[in-house]
């Protein structure tokens, strides 16, 4: 992949694939009718059942296409950095023994940052979206944060969608 084009090839594989999930939904929707209106004429069970295989795979084949441009489009926003409405695993990770808050602009390159909140002892804690591991993060926050602090990580907790490959 060129990374000039990158950022057009991403808008592309996104709009694909919204397409593609768009008529697997429309297939769908028309088979089910189709279905019922089989059942209501007492179809033969062996040509109602090669319908249904029919149906299955004209309805499924747009969802398989889609999963392959979902993979590329991934690759995609990792090459650009461009994660605006995508979806990422939240990482919650607490900072115990700081003295004030974390500057998230330092570590702005792992994710979006979030405070949630802070103790009275100096345990400070935060959301991070991103796609980085657990040890990604904190290979690259403990040189910011220093040796004192204690960086822990609770992996995401966040589900994903229904339909997230």
């Amino acid at each position: 992949m060129d990374r000039q084009d990158a950022p057009l090839q991403l808008k592309i594989a996104l709009a694909q694939r919204g397409h593609l999930l768009n008529v697997m939904n429309i297939r769908l929707v028309v088979g089910l009718i189709l279905a019922v209106i089989v059942i209501s004429l007492n179809v033969s069970d062996n040509v109602a059942s090669w319908g249904m295989l029919a149906w299955l795979l004209f309805t499924f084949y747009p969802a398989w296409q889609a999963s392959r441009l979902h993979k590329q489009a991934n690759a995609l926003r990792v090459i650009t950095q461009q994660y605006d409405d995508a979806w990422r695993p939240t990482m919650h990770v607490f900072l115990k023994n700081m003295s004030t808050e974390l500057d998230t602009e330092k570590v702005a390159g792992l994710g979006a940052w979030v405070y949630v909140g802070q103790d009275h002892h100096g345990m400070y804690w935060y959301d991070l979206k991103t796609l980085a591991s657990a040890a990604e993060i904190k290979q690259s926050l403990q040189p910011i944060v220093g040796d004192s602090v204690s960086v822990s990580i609770v992996s995401w907790l966040g589900l994903a969608p229904i339909g997230f490959v």
